[in-house]
């Protein structure tokens, strides 16, 4: 029985993230956060996804553009 599976080839990709955090003056304690990930909504596949040693198996994509608003407060 031979071994028919090879590495698969990746290509590079490059994701950018961005965030930006508010902290009124008047709240002590409060901050307020939003993030940007994957901004420009790049379609990648992690290195580590499962299956990818195989060339059958389709890699696992990443997700796409996504957005977090949080707010915290410490006291």
């Amino acid at each position: 029985m031979e071994n028919t599976y090879t590495e698969v080839t990746l290509d590079g990709y490059e994701a950018v993230n961005l965030y930006g955090e508010y902290q009124p003056v008047g709240v002590d304690g409060l901050s307020v956060r939003l993030d940007l990930y994957n901004l420009f909504d790049t379609t990648c596949a992690s290195r580590s996804s499962d299956g990818v040693d195989f060339a059958g198996a389709v890699p696992l994509t990443e997700p796409g553009r996504t957005v977090a608003l949080t707010a915290s407060f410490a006291f």
